[in-house]
């Protein structure tokens, strides 16, 4: 159950294997499952080529809910290939990182989340299928800024993410629907704040691991896709 909601369970995931389970130490109150380390977990992920060093300060997972939340300290350490390898590794470190939710932060840290081929739709109600409005949101207007290092997101919305830089790159479209019916896409996302704001900074980190709610593509995503705050396409 750690294993599943801790590494995550695409592709990534699957390649990942945690060398020192030993260290971690369990606990167990009614529906939640809690977890920390007093030393670093030694994981290896073999799809995306890291060696990663995690001291996990806190994880808890609500299986009545089915909420996962965890945060700690993480090391990442290229791991040595062949050529052949390291040009696999470069493919996939790159697709994990499109439309991932580390590139959506930093493309809202720069304002150019549509150019970057995401598309952010105001959500018009509280259930299955989601109501839409149709008109794409700009969220220039929910960005302040704190510094010259950081941004403030500051909203009260769910907001339905999905990337697609083929639709991002079209003109809006002219309608006069007041919603659409939006089942969710595979990769689709739901956003919402958890805490009264989030600050972010240009890597696409931020400071209080508590500050987002995530819902489906993205709240799938867990340490077996996390790629390190250094890293830039290409890479």
């Amino acid at each position: 159950m750690f294993i599943k909601n801790f590494l995550g369970e695409s592709a990534n995931a699957k390649a990942c294997r945690i060398i020192n389970t030993d260290l971690l130490e369990f606990s167990i109150r009614q529906t939640f499952l809690e977890a920390i380390t007093s030393d670093f977990l030694i994981i290896e992920n073999k799809s995306l080529g890291y060696n990663i060093r995690y001291l996990l300060r806190n994880f808890r997972f609500n299986s009545g809910t089915g909420i996962t939340s965890y945060d700690g300290e993480s090391l990442f350490e290229n791991m040595d290939g062949t050529p052949k390898q390291q040009e696999q590794w470069k493919l996939n470190r790159r697709k994990a990182y499109d439309g991932s939710f580390m590139h959506y932060l930093r493309s809202l840290y720069t304002n150019t989340t549509r150019q970057e081929g995401f598309l952010t739709y105001n959500i018009m109600n509280r259930t299955a299928p989601l109501q839409l409005d149709p008109k794409l949101v700009d969220m220039e207007q929910f960005l302040f800024t704190v510094d010259s290092n950081f941004v403030e997101l500051k909203f009260k919305r769910r907001f339905y993410i999905y990337h697609d830089m083929k639709k991002a790159s079209v003109e809006d479209k002219v309608t006069n629907d007041n919603e659409i019916t939006q089942a969710m896409y595979k990769e689709g996302s739901i956003m919402t704040l958890f805490l009264e704001n989030a600050i972010l900074d240009k890597k696409g980190s931020y400071i209080d691991y508590k500050s987002f709610y995530i819902q489906g593509y993205w709240g799938k995503k867990r340490l077996g896709d996390q790629l390190p705050f250094e890293y830039q396409p290409g890479d």
